[in-house]
């Protein structure tokens, strides 16, 4: 099974935060991924003050 995990770190704070998406698609354009992640921000999905720090691809 494969998995995408994007992680958001507080900088003020240095927590993390970590959102796993199961089954990604293959071909992630990763301009669009961090638009993507952003707009999680910019939505309020993601709390305040945390920012878009990486992807991780893994495959079980």
């Amino acid at each position: 099974m494969k998995r995408l995990s994007l992680v958001y770190r507080n900088q003020t704070e240095g927590k993390s935060l970590r959102i796993n998406i199961p089954e990604p698609i293959d071909n992630i354009d990763s301009a669009e991924l961090e638009q993507d992640a952003q707009s999680l921000i910019d939505n309020g999905l993601v709390p305040a003050g945390y920012v878009f720090m990486e992807k991780i691809k893994r495959k079980k």
